[in-house]
């Protein structure tokens, strides 16, 4: 997807390449249909996008799809177990080779809106202007089948804990601080993403997005919700791994908590000694602990019926 403006009408403070960075999997229809809308979007002379698609062994041919549409598109392969951190390492990785100016984190099932990097980028750029330093903009999604917000930004009650935390509603106008960033639509400055690197290794699915955004906190970035909202992007909630509810055993249901769907201890116990060190004793093994009590309360209303 190569610069929509004329490179003779920019000036060479405007000159600025801009990273997407997605990863997929056997979702091809809807792939497509978020690269379409991306490749709509409102660029500035001298702005560009690169984009790098991670296809983790699809086998409703995404890729060869994304090849025949998109010749411009990085793709990138692999044997099909590396889920949504794993992919995007693979693509923010090869992206980072390049060195960018802005790199974004992109869900292959949103729908951005044509003005929705636009909105990223001028936000970011906007806050360097007026506080300095260098600033992450999320985008907020509507989920298209409710019209409620789905994704974005989160605010914690307390900074020194992990939870409770809830979802910020956007400022129509004006950007607002956060303190977690959801990566469906995330705008990372380049010499923030140059100095940090890349999403941890001990990242599976999730929580990649969220230590990225601390981490970037810690680095001395801003964390910022952009105005209004970006697209849309459907609540997934409903398909993470569930170990709850009636007829699994206590080790079906502990297997169960180790899917990377879940709540897997390695990415889990990760995020809390880097984040929230002081609570990580009783983070970390609290839902571990507790399992044995909720499969016996699941049983006894089983019984019950």
């Amino acid at each position: 997807m190569a610069d929509t403006a004329s490179p003779a009408t920019a000036s060479s403070n405007t000159i600025r390449s801009i990273a997407v960075c997605i990863a997929a999997f056997n979702r091809r229809e809807t792939t497509l249909n978020c690269l379409r809308h991306l490749q709509a979007s409102e660029l500035q002379a001298g702005e560009s996008l690169h984009v790098y698609l991670l296809d983790d062994a699809s086998t409703d041919g995404t890729a060869d799809a994304v090849r025949s549409e998109f010749p411009d598109v990085h793709v990138f392969s692999s044997p099909g177990d590396l889920w949504w951190a794993g992919g995007m390492r693979v693509a923010f990785g090869e992206a980072l080779k390049s060195r960018h100016d802005f790199y974004i984190w992109m869900n292959d099932d949103v729908t951005p809106r044509a003005n929705a990097v636009r909105i990223l980028v001028d936000t970011s750029l906007e806050l360097t202007a007026r506080l300095g330093g260098h600033h992450l903009v999320s985008g907020a999604m509507i989920d298209p089948e409710s019209g409620r917000y789905s994704y974005g930004a989160f605010r914690l009650k307390r900074q020194w804990l992990p939870k409770p935390f809830s979802l910020i509603l956007p400022d129509p106008t004006e950007p607002l601080a956060c303190d977690l960033v959801n990566a469906n639509m995330l705008l990372i400055p380049g010499p923030i993403a140059h100095a940090i690197g890349n999403i941890p290794d001990i990242y599976v699915h999730t929580l990649g997005d969220w230590d990225y955004g601390l981490t970037a906190r810690k680095a001395g970035a801003g964390l910022w919700l952009a105005p209004g909202s970006v697209g849309t992007c459907k609540a997934n909630v409903p398909n993470r791994m569930r170990w709850g509810g009636d007829g699994l055993s206590l080790w079906q249901r502990y297997r169960k908590m180790q899917h990377p769907l879940a709540a897997p201890f390695g990415s889990r116990a990760g995020f809390m000694l880097r984040h929230f060190p002081w609570v990580a004793a009783f983070f970390i093994p609290g839902p571990y602990l507790k399992l044995p009590i909720d499969h016996l309360r699941w049983q006894m209303r089983a019984r019950r019926r």
